[in-house]
């Protein structure tokens, strides 16, 4: 899997990332936006089928997955890029994304038996789900910046600081776009090695 991410080219991994889980969350709205009409005031389908708009998330982690683990062996050996916290913000990500899920599927089958507590179940869900998505932004962020730096370090084959990898930071933070601009830098990096 590391392979192909890492020699596609730029508008396969587009169409790969963006236009199928895009798609697929376009068919499940259809679904949820249908559940809602013939409801009874149960939301659990809606929150099952809304875990399928995750795929794009998984999709993007993919990419992050082998883009990162692949540019290690372009580094030199000289050269340290601590790619622990790049697995351990990889891994938050791959769990915490089901589990906010099921912390909302378990919300809205406590909420479906006794209204008196409501305020209380949208409140403490709201706690939960904002410390998880503040730290699955940081975990994401830390991702850009591990890409970002081995990507340079990479092509450089020199040690690097900040500012020397802010653009390609940039670029994977709005990974729709900026796929277009990083992925041809990684085809060229592993087309000039295989040579």
């Amino acid at each position: 899997m590391i392979d192909f991410i890492l020699t596609a080219k730029h508008w396969k991994i587009f169409f790969l990332l963006m236009f199928i889980p895009f798609a697929l969350m376009m068919f499940s709205s259809f679904f949820i936006g249908f559940a809602q009409l013939i409801s009874d005031g149960s939301n659990l389908f809606t929150t099952l089928l809304s875990s399928l708009n995750s795929l794009l998330s998984m999709a993007i982690l993919i990419w992050f997955w082998s883009v990162g683990k692949g540019l290690q062996k372009y580094i030199p050996q000289n050269i340290n890029v601590n790619d622990k916290f790049f697995k351990l913000a990889m891994t938050y990500l791959i769990v915490t994304w089901p589990l906010e899920t099921i912390i909302s599927f378990i919300f809205q089958i406590a909420r479906s038996g006794d209204s008196t507590s409501l305020g209380l179940s949208h409140a403490l869900e709201f706690a939960i789900t904002f410390v998880i998505s503040i730290a699955s932004l940081v975990a994401g962020i830390y991702l850009c910046v591990h890409i970002a730096k081995s990507l340079i370090i990479a092509e450089t084959q020199e040690d690097t600081d900040s500012k020397e990898y802010i653009g390609t930071f940039i670029l994977c933070l709005l990974l729709p776009i900026g796929i277009w601009f990083v992925q041809p830098r990684i085809n060229d990096l592993v087309e000039a090695d295989n040579e």
